[in-house]
């Protein structure tokens, strides 16, 4: 979950996830403004497609994270 604390705006373009220290750049965050108080849910779940969104509107990153823990 991302949440921007700030009373603005805040653009997500240019940002990323990633659960490789290797590959900083690893999922893209979508081109969208996150609006002041607001929070973004990304699940990552390893969807093949960098831009997948679920039918109920929410994210999927390309990759997974560990049940034993990591970056």
């Amino acid at each position: 979950m991302i949440h921007n604390p700030t009373s603005s705006a805040v653009s997500l373009d240019g940002w990323h996830l990633t659960d490789d220290r290797d590959d900083l750049t690893q999922w893209p965050l979508p081109d969208i403004s996150l609006g002041g108080g607001e929070y973004l849910v990304v699940f990552a779940s390893g969807q093949a497609v960098d831009d997948y969104v679920d039918g109920g509107g929410y994210f999927h990153a390309n990759f997974k994270l560990d049940g034993d823990g990591e970056d």
